[in-house]
């Protein structure tokens, strides 16, 4: 018997992958259990009255798993002894590899989705590329967790870790190992699906080189879509390159810079901008289009103090340029986008909808 499982796990090669071993044991277990269903069969229906193939088939399924309903059951000494006994011994030894690539297949998965080394198949996710700091970027999601639909899929690819930070896991994050300058890992990221990708330096030290680099990769990569990636610039002389080159870019070091200068001569300056820069205080700042091209600026701010929802009118913007204080007088034209102060999207979207009416 041991000769013929051996010969048997030769015949299948129970070779590869957990998922492919799984695969093959189940072919094999469907084979064995034709042989020997139709062997019972041959060897079964001149004794016993009324047996069909299907019944044969399903005696050796239910021998092979160790079931044993007793519905059907050897009467010859052939059937019980030829047939019988070597579905016991093959069947469980069968099925032991069968659970076994099972339970292996599933740590395997578990173990290679900590690692990022799976394939995502997920639309509408934001990706962002790169990992400074675990508490940094995990700020990150924590605000785009207040900003986005709660189902929103959130994915990190970094190189600079092994396996998926704790913190990360809390907030239900993915994790793909690598770099998105690689087509491979780019691909597993599932990035011409995305919503929206940040990139960020992958290591402590700044180096705009390695955002840069990633960031133009990503403008050949998705051409039409080059809108959804902001990168984080570091260092004041990237700034330029980053510009000529057509790529969306935050400088990082400017905004605390200009925020530390103002709240030395105005104190408490600062927690001002802190809420304008967080979800979490119900002071928001949205960039909305307008389809009322000709009212002036005065006319909208004057509706939005009248409506019922929590909300200021407190710029424009035309083309490249912001304007936080318009002139009351000026008219709106065809593209603009209104800048608008409001507790949460709902409320902002709300009253554009009551102004376009």
């Amino acid at each position: 018997m041991i000769w013929i499982f051996r010969r048997l796990t030769k015949t299948f090669k129970f070779e590869g992958s957990p998922v492919q071993r799984f695969f093959t044991a189940v072919a094999a277990a469907i084979l064995l259990n034709l042989v020997f269903g139709v062997a019972f069969y041959f060897a079964e229906r001149g004794v016993q009255d009324g047996l069909s193939l299907a019944d044969s088939i399903w005696w050796a399924m239910v021998t092979m798993t160790t079931v044993g309903y007793g519905d059907y059951y050897p009467h010859t000494w052939g059937g019980r002894f030829l047939i019988a006994y070597p579905c016991f011994l093959l069947g469980i030894s069968l099925i032991g590899i069968l659970l076994g690539t099972v339970s292996e297949a599933i740590v395997d998965h578990f173990s290679r989705k900590r690692k990022g080394l799976l394939q995502l198949t997920m639309k509408n996710h934001v990706i962002i590329a790169g990992c400074p700091s675990v508490e940094r970027v995990e700020k990150i999601f924590n605000e785009l967790q207040l900003s986005l639909p709660e189902q929103t899929p959130f994915v990190i690819v970094s190189d600079e870790f092994s396996e998926l930070p704790s913190q990360f896991k809390k907030l239900g994050v993915l994790f793909v190992k690598g770099s998105l300058r690689n087509q491979e890992t780019a691909q597993k990221a599932a990035v011409s699906d995305a919503q929206g990708i940040i990139v960020l330096n992958d290591s402590k030290a700044p180096n705009d080189a390695e955002v840069y680099a990633t960031a133009s990769y990503l403008k050949n990569l998705l051409p039409d879509k080059i809108s959804r990636v902001l990168s984080m610039v570091e260092e004041a002389g990237s700034v330029e390159l980053f510009r000529t080159s057509g790529l969306r870019y935050i400088w990082g070091d400017s905004l605390p810079d200009r925020v530390m200068t103002q709240d030395l001569n105005q104190p408490g300056i600062g927690e001002v901008y802190g809420q304008l820069l967080s979800y979490q205080t119900g002071c928001e700042i949205y960039l909305r289009p307008q389809q009322i091209a000709g009212k002036k600026v005065i006319e909208i701010q004057q509706e939005a103090l009248k409506s019922d929802q929590q909300i200021q009118v407190i710029g424009m913007k035309r083309g490249g340029e912001s304007n936080l204080n318009p002139p009351k007088e000026e008219s709106l034209k065809e593209g603009d986008l209104l800048i608008i102060l409001a507790k949460n999207s709902t409320e902002c979207d709300d009253f554009l909808t009551q102004i376009h009416a």
